[in-house]
C-alpha cells in the first residue's frame, strides 16, 4: 500500500471549510501489517472466489476467514486508529481530498471527503454499545458548519432506534458495523488487485 494523501483542517483558519493537504501514510504498525497480510493473502485466491465472498457480505464465508481477523482487529482499536481505518476505506472506495479535522472543535465531524465532486461530512465512532442520537445531532450540525453536501456516521457498532429515527429525519447517513466491513471488504478487494 502506498502513502494516500490526507488532509488536516486548519484550525487557525476561521473558514472551517479550508483544508490544508499533507501526505501522510494513514495507517502504521500492527493496524498496517494487519491489512497488508489479509491483502497478501486475498491476491492468492482465485478471485471468482473472491468476488463471491463479498456478494454474500458474510465474514464467516469469505476465504480462510481473513476477514474474521479484521472484525476482531477493528474491535480493539482505539478511536484514533478506527479513525485511521476508516480514512484507510474512504480513500481505498474512491473518496479524495480527505482531511483530518481537529481532535478538539470539530463540531462532530472527525473526516472530511469527497466523492463524484461532493463533500462529505464522516463522523467515526468506535463503540462497545449502540451509538445513540447525539452523533447524529453533531454530525448534521457539522455537515452545515463545514458546508458538506452529507453526513456519515461510520461505527464498528450498530445505532439505537432513536439515533436510526432522527438520522432518517435529518437525512444522516448510517453506516453500521455490517455496512463498514462490506467497505472494508471493497477496500480490501481494490488493493490486492493492485
Amino acid at each position: 500500500m502506498n502513502d494516500i494523501s490526507v488532509g488536516t483542517v486548519d484550525s487557525s483558519n476561521s473558514k472551517l471549510a479550508s483544508t490544508e493537504v499533507q501526505s501522510t501514510n494513514i495507517i502504521s504498525g500492527s493496524l498496517y501489517e494487519d491489512m497488508a497480510g489479509i491483502i497478501e493473502e486475498l491476491k492468492n485466491i482465485p478471485i471468482e472466489q473472491r468476488e463471491a465472498s463479498i456478494k454474500k457480505k458474510a465474514v464467516d464465508d469469505y476465504p480462510r476467514n481473513e476477514m474474521s481477523d479484521l472484525v476482531r482487529r477493528m474491535d480493539s482499536l482505539s478511536g484514533i486508529e478506527f479513525e485511521k481505518l476508516c480514512i484507510y476505506i474512504l480513500s481505498s472506495i474512491g473518496f479524495y481530498n480527505i482531511s483530518q479535522t481537529p481532535s478538539s472543535g470539530d463540531h462532530g465531524v472527525d473526516i472530511l471527503g469527497w466523492k463524484h465532486n461532493r463533500k462529505y461530512a464522516f463522523q467515526c465512532k468506535r463503540y462497545d454499545g449502540n451509538v445513540g442520537n447525539k452523533a447524529i445531532q453533531e454530525v448534521f450540525t457539522g455537515k452545515k458548519l463545514y458546508a458538506a453536501s452529507g453526513a456519515i456516521v461510520m461505527t464498528n457498532s450498530y445505532f439505537t432506534k432513536q439515533a436510526r429515527e432522527e438520522a432518517s429525519d435529518l437525512g444522516v447517513i448510517l453506516w453500521n458495523r455490517e455496512i463498514v466491513l462490506e467497505k472494508a471488504y471493497q477496500a480490501i478487494e481494490i488493493e490486492s488487485m493492485k
